[in-house]
């Protein structure tokens, strides 16, 4: 089968390090390629942007240069030890460098992301050359890589633990297929989640709406049969993928007032250290972008990573 490619853009930041060793840690190395992937800035456009001319400055720009090639060496070198020593081969690790050409680092890693990838992985946060964010390059790329899914890495799982935030929509599907393929042939429990939200709200938090409990019920009784025949689905896709049935299960959880509280709340309680969330949800709100749960999942996932699948 052709392995799975992953871009893996890195700087020299302990975040860049961290979703190496989540690289390392999570995905078959027998079944995958990585791309270490640096960009690095023009020197004399980042002055520019300063207003200083190199002209009139004793700037000692080849030693700038040369530490951070140095660092960026070093960097690779331990990326790729890494890496080796989880079991990838050589020729299945490739280091590539270039120049920044779009205005932000975003850009050009989307440019290379159309490149036969099958995910981005990227570090939450993390200092680039020049101290151009990381961070702010991760919450930029959610906007750009829609194509294929995105995992932002903000911690190493301790426990082989997944859980699916499963809500029946097609993107849920799609991240239901995306742990199959990345994942295939892995000692990780994968936990297939849905959460029924409650029925009981409130109109500007002064009136509080409480369904008779013969509706809520019905309503709960009926969302988890159709839930239920959806989650049997999804169980044997992930078979038919390479996860193991000893590996998988399901919950149902109901009567939720906060979907994305209670999916973060299960994850640390429980040690799933990677939540795997659909781009759109199955609302009509959540089809406008990201959706409200995953972005709220994103956004207060600390110390876990976030697939986000489209």
């Amino acid at each position: 089968m052709p392995k799975n490619r992953i871009l893996l853009p890195v700087d020299t930041s302990d975040h860049s390090m961290k979703s190496v060793q989540y690289v390392a840690a999570v995905f078959s190395a027998s079944q995958t390629e990585v791309v270490l992937f640096h960009i690095y800035s023009q020197v004399e456009d980042f002055f520019s942007s300063l207003d200083i001319s190199l002209d009139s400055h004793n700037f000692k720009m080849n030693d700038l240069l040369k530490t951070h090639q140095q660092s960026m060496e070093k960097f690779m070198d331990k990326a790729r030890a890494i890496l080796i020593a989880s079991g990838y081969s050589e020729s299945d690790i490739t280091v590539k460098m270039q120049p920044q050409n779009m205005p932000g680092l975003a850009e050009d890693i989307f440019n290379e992301s159309k490149y036969n990838y099958h995910a981005v992985v990227v570090g939450r946060t993390g200092i680039s050359q020049l101290n151009e964010f990381m961070g702010n390059t991760a919450s930029s790329l959610i906007n750009f890589v829609k194509h294929i899914p995105l995992i932002i890495v903000d911690d190493i799982p301790k426990i082989n633990k997944v859980l699916i935030a499963y809500d029946g929509s097609d993107n849920a599907e799609r991240a239901v297929q995306c742990v199959g393929n990345l994942l295939a042939n892995t000692s990780y429990d994968v936990l297939l989640y849905h959460v029924i939200k409650s029925l009981t709200h409130s109109i500007i938090g002064l009136i509080e709406i409480v369904p008779s409990q013969s509706f809520e019920k019905e309503y709960y009784d009926k969302q988890r049969e159709t839930i239920f025949k959806k989650l049997e689905q999804a169980s044997s896709e992930l078979i038919e993928k390479g996860i193991g049935k000893g590996q998988l299960s399901k919950e149902i959880e109901i009567n939720v007032k906060s979907r994305a509280q209670v999916i973060l709340k299960k994850s640390e309680k429980e040690g799933y250290g990677t939540i795997v969330v659909g781009r759109k949800g199955d609302s009509f709100a959540e089809t406008l972008g990201i959706g409200t749960v995953g972005r709220k999942i994103t956004g207060q996932a600390s110390n876990r990573t976030v697939w986000i699948v489209n």
